[in-house]
């Protein structure tokens, strides 16, 4: 019987790998969805411990979607095993098969070889379920679908990862690096494991982070939010400048979605802002010391500004994007324009 991530992403690719560690295989991996990170890390222990390395040259093939069709892959499947217990098949890129060639594998599904595991990589995007075929495939094995992670998971990822790495990490920097590393966790692992190199041991600060990934611990969209919140304009500016001197450190477009995300979230916060603090932790999923910073804007953005702001937002992504204006970059001082809108809603005392 196929298990789908049901529950989060994290959580189902657990059991997935509680279960291959115990050496209780299925016939089937179908591994799709837009995040990748999770597909490549199941795919890879299958890869490097179903088999030993004298039994990996006879029985284990690794194909590619678009060099091969469904009943080459099929055909790869139904072999037997040479002196080894197992056959593993694995299919990378297999979005690039063309999607009408999964019915072929439905046929096979009904009479599996239970000696192979037969491995799916779909990776961006994930098959249509209301296809009969794809009912199919969900009831013969493992079907494992990896959604992004949401923005307010990214700092206990991070934070999870060094645990599990045993590397000291502050909340600084958990927070500077969530803020500006994105949702690309391949990317966030590569980053974190690269500052676990270079402080060989020693606690990873907003410093070590500044020298060596780039990523400015003053000038950034996080402290862009924390000087709009504080309605410290000087501050708002000085760093609306250092984005128009280094572009490629402060994109447009990741600077408005994290103040798209910042005032939804403070829209958000004045609705439940009379509730105890552990009701509005749970209703928003933010850290506890988010609050803080949420409190404090709420003082100087009223329900009525947050709402304008947020429609400023959509209209300043709008011409970044290029409508209504010739070109989305910043030189043409959007960041500055729209900064400036933001600061002109906080009600004059």
């Amino acid at each position: 019987m196929a298990k789908t991530s049901a529950v989060s992403t994290e959580a189902e690719y657990n059991r997935i790998m509680s279960e291959l560690k115990a050496k209780r295989y299925s016939p089937l991996y179908f591994l799709m969805g837009e995040e990748t990170y999770y597909i490549d890390l199941i795919s890879d222990y299958i890869a490097k411990n179903v088999l030993t390395d004298d039994e990996k040259s006879f029985n284990q093939d690794v194909l590619y979607g678009k060099d091969v069709d469904m009943a080459a892959v099929i055909n790869s499947a139904k072999q037997y095993p040479m002196m080894a217990d197992y056959r593993v098949v694995i299919v990378k890129e297999a979005q690039d098969i063309n999607e009408s060639q999964f019915e072929k594998l439905q046929q096979y599904l009904q009479h599996p070889q239970t000696s192979t595991l037969l491995v799916f990589c779909y990776k961006g995007k994930s098959l249509d379920k209301r296809k009969k075929y794809v009912s199919e495939i969900m009831k013969s094995g493992i079907v494992f679908e990896a959604t992004p992670i949401k923005d307010y998971q990214i700092p206990d990822f991070i934070r999870g990862y060094m645990k599990q790495q045993r590397r000291p990490i502050d909340e600084s920097s958990v927070e500077l690096l969530a803020n500006c590393l994105g949702n690309n966790l391949a990317l966030i692992v590569s980053e974190l494991d690269k500052l676990q190199i270079l402080v060989e041991g020693q606690p990873v600060t907003t410093d070590v982070i500044e020298k060596n990934i780039g990523i400015s611990k003053t000038y950034n969209v996080y402290a862009l939010t924390d000087a709009l919140a504080e309605n410290n304009a000087l501050q708002a500016y000085r760093i609306v400048r250092y984005a128009e001197q280094n572009p490629k450190d402060m994109p447009l477009q990741p600077v408005l979605s994290s103040l798209f995300a910042f005032f939804m979230n403070l829209l958000h916060f004045h609705y439940v802002k009379n509730c105890t603090e552990v009701e509005i932790i749970a209703e928003m999923h933010v850290q506890p010391f988010m609050l803080k910073k949420y409190r404090n804007a709420a003082r100087f953005y009223n329900p009525y500004s947050v709402l304008e702001i947020i429609r400023l937002v959509r209209e300043y992504d709008a011409k970044g994007k290029g409508f209504g204006c010739s070109s989305g970059n910043f030189s043409q001082g959007l960041l500055k324009e729209l900064v400036g809108k933001i600061l002109m809603k906080v009600p004059q005392s």
